[in-house]
């Protein structure tokens, strides 16, 4: 049976993105194909610094000359170290898209057999990683982002701090020993998720901690103390790569790694959990737009709807199982979770309503300041998993017991009797649920790389340069990042999307490049109105090489896409004094310091 649960959830995850399969490093979810590049290359560069012993937690890559500090970034580098095989073989969007359907199996699987644990039944275990590893979250971030779609881990830390909550024969130090080296494989997976899980799971502790000690005295609290202690030593040893680069590493955060008022409309609307948005199936078109509105439009950003049904089945078991533990726990841990992903004040239809809520003290708090609000519905997900889960196993366990005992007229057979016994429960799990299906497939598109990059004609690039591009590589536009890693990451890149520190004070902005004359000829050229283009002339070409000079660009390569590609392929001719080098689709300039050298000075 459980071969049998695993074979549909990866059934059901490769049927969301039907018909691009897991290897396919030709296509990709199309829904913010900047952020899919974004991870994508976060994972490739840890495959490649493997290869060639660079350091995987900082990179000179990106963001050049800053270079760019991937703890800070979330950049999923146990997950880059896993698939590097893949990135190797296959391509880096290979990788990438394993990873996206990997996340949906392996964190419904997780949570599929922690429940085994807790029930009798495989449905309802079933039902359950169900329910957490397709949940509305899951569902939202399996569009591009798979460091947050990968929750394994999760419940696994659950099933230790229950496991510490009780008072029975396993050791305290195991458990410790194994919260903390789960710790530290989610640190190195998203160490966002970790922050929030060990929040939402710390905050439903606490709260069931004290009714616990009214029937079994202190010695859970010195047990659970004791677990949380041992645990620290593998979290410190495990993680202190990690800790030093975000601690201490180049282009490490002096604040939040993202200004409070970008993260503000990250937060879920009490409305949110009863209307749909975009990621669902079902829902009227008004209601459904509504829905999409609540978190600025950004379909990934979601995962707080539960839909009535849901909500009232909840609500039913709660009140039904109020003295289970395990519901118990769930109960509180789903509502820590509700409560956190609210924000720093209610919202409610797009409405401030200006009532405190706790999330707001920790918007001062390092680390956590920098966290999304409505990322902390995973705990409530989690929560509701197991109690759906111990729920229906309890429901089936009394309607399979009542279709024993009663006599059926018509001499039906046992397994019909038991059919109708567990017909009105499995209808009720329908109904709560069928609100949430997903709206699949989800929508892809080609990545549609020039063929210069994977030609021998790229080997005209030294190993290792630094290249300046056009388009220019920066947050909404990072084509160059595909083109950097299709080449094997044959040079570094100006530009890219990334955090860094040195800015400008920016969200996700990349260091201010000297004279702006340059960035705003490339922006300005791909799209009319985002940047002033300087008018061409003496003037402009000597600022052109002035910033060519103080970024050591080695190369610039142009592809011939947006407004005025002309006119880019003008202004270099102009401040470099050559044509540029036609191949594959792409137009280059291979000396640039040589050709700055025999210009004038500016």
């Amino acid at each position: 049976m459980p071969a049998v649960v695993v074979c549909c959830y990866v059934a059901l995850a490769v049927l969301a993105y039907w018909p691009v399969l897991p290897l396919d490093n030709g296509q990709v979810p199309a829904a913010k194909l900047n952020d899919s590049i974004s991870v994508a290359w976060f994972l490739d560069w840890v495959a490649t610094a493997i290869r060639h012993g660079h350091d995987p937690l900082v990179s000179s890559y990106l963001e050049h000359p800053v270079g760019v500090n991937l703890a800070v970034n979330q950049s999923m580098s146990l997950a880059g170290v896993l698939s590097a095989p893949i990135s190797w073989l296959a391509g880096p969007f290979a990788a990438f898209n394993l990873w996206l359907r990997l996340a949906f199996v392996a964190s419904a699987t997780s949570m599929y057999l922690v429940l085994r644990r807790y029930v009798a039944r495989e449905v309802p275990a079933a039902v359950g990683g169900l329910c957490y590893g397709f949940s509305p979250f899951m569902i939202g971030h399996s569009l591009i982002s798979p460091n947050f779609s990968m929750a394994a881990v999760p419940p696994l830390l659950f099933l230790v701090v229950d496991d510490l909550l009780r008072r029975d024969r396993r050791s305290a130090r195991r458990g410790g020993l194994l919260l903390g080296t789960l710790s530290a494989v989610q640190l190195y997976l998203n160490p966002e998720l970790l922050a929030e899980c060990a929040v939402g799971l710390g905050a439903a502790a606490a709260l069931v901690l004290p009714w616990r000690l009214r029937h079994d005295g202190w010695r859970r609290l010195r047990r659970l103390l004791a677990g949380l202690g041992w645990g620290l030593g593998p979290l410190a040893i495990l993680g202190a790569p990690f800790a030093w680069a975000y601690l201490f590493g180049p282009q490490r955060p002096s604040g939040p790694v993202v200004p409070l008022h970008y993260l503000v409309v990250f937060r879920t609307d009490l409305a949110g959990l009863v209307i749909p948005d975009r990621n669902q199936l079902l829902g009227p078109a008004r209601l459904v737009a509504l829905g999409t509105s609540f978190t600025g439009y950004a379909i990934n950003e979601t995962g707080g709807y539960l839909g009535i049904p849901l909500l009232l089945l909840l609500a039913y078991l709660l009140v039904r199982l109020r003295r289970d533990r395990l519901v118990v726990l769930a109960g509180v841990l789903a509502g820590c979770g509700l409560v956190l992903s609210l924000g720093p004040s209610l919202v409610v239809d797009n409405h401030d309503t200006g009532i405190w809520l706790p999330w707001a003290a920790a918007l001062h708090v390092p680390v956590l300041q920098s966290a999304e609000a409505i990322r902390f519905v995973l705990c409530t997900w989690l929560g509701v998993a197991v109690i759906v889960a111990v729920g229906t196993d309890a429901l089936l366990g009394r309607a399979l017991a009542a279709g024993a005992r009663r006599r059926v007229a018509g001499g039906r057979s046992p397994a019909v009797r038991r059919a109708l016994a567990v017909a009105p429960v499995a209808g009720v799990l329908a109904v709560s649920l069928v609100p949430l299906v997903p709206r699949w497939p989800y929508a892809s598109q080609p990545t549609a790389i020039p063929p210069y990059f994977t030609s021998r004609a790229v080997r005209s690039i030294p190993e290792g340069a630094v290249v300046m591009t056009y388009p220019y590589a920066q947050p909404g536009q990072v084509a160059p990042e595909m083109w950097q890693m299709a080449s094997g990451f044959r040079f570094r890149l100006v530009g890219g999307y990334a955090y860094v520190a040195d800015n400008g004070g920016i969200p996700f902005g990349s260091p201010p490049v000297r004279p702006p004359a340059l960035t705003d000829l490339l922006v300005g050229a791909e799209t009319p109105g985002a940047a002033p283009v300087p008018h061409p002339g003496p003037a402009t070409a000597a600022a052109i090489r002035t910033a060519l000079r103080r970024e050591g660009v080695q190369a610039f390569l142009l592809q011939p896409v947006g407004a005025q590609p002309a006119v880019v392929v003008a202004a270099l001719r102009a401040a470099l004094g050559r044509p540029p080098v036609v191949s594959g689709g792409v137009l280059a300039w291979y000396h640039v310091q040589a050709d700055l050298a025999g210009a004038p000075a500016g």
